[in-house]
This record gives C-alpha cells, structure tokens and sequence, in this order.
C-alpha cells in the first residue's frame, strides 16, 4: 500500500476513486500526528475521494493545517466527555 499523497497524484479533476491505505502511516507520515485513539492501531482505512479541484501546494498546506487544528479541537472535546 502506497501512500494517499501517491492516490491522489493519480486522479484527474472531476474524477472519483477509492483506495485503502494503512491508518498508522497515513496519520504518522501524512498527517505528522499521533494516531486518533479511536483507531486500532494496525487498521486499514477506506478512503473515498472526489478529485474536485487541484490546489497550489500553499492552498494545501493551508487546509492541512486547518485540519490538523480540528483534529487537535476534536481530541479536547472527546476528553470532557465522559
């Protein structure tokens, strides 16, 4: 299994697909952060993907992080529940 930057090198704007790739590598390599709690460690990921636009590299960068900033938010959240 490749990595999902790889899955998307291969789409088209406008094109769909769907690849299953290792949850540990796609959050420790792609994401640079530790795996969410709430994913067994050694779990494969279904990912389904809609190619609607190509970005800049700077666009990407700018949605990662926005991302990665819910995800931390998301962590927060989850401890207070009980």
């Amino acid at each position: 299994m490749g990595s999902i930057d790889a899955c998307f090198k291969m789409l088209s704007a406008g094109e769909k697909a769907e690849f299953i790739i290792d949850a540990d590598k796609f959050f420790s390599r792609t994401l640079l952060v530790k795996l969410p709690h709430f994913i067994k460690s050694g779990s494969d990921m279904k990912v389904d993907i809609a190619m609607i636009e190509i970005q800049t590299g700077n666009e990407y960068i700018k949605e990662k992080d926005a991302f990665l900033k819910w995800m931390d938010d998301f962590n927060e959240y989850e401890k207070e529940i009980p």
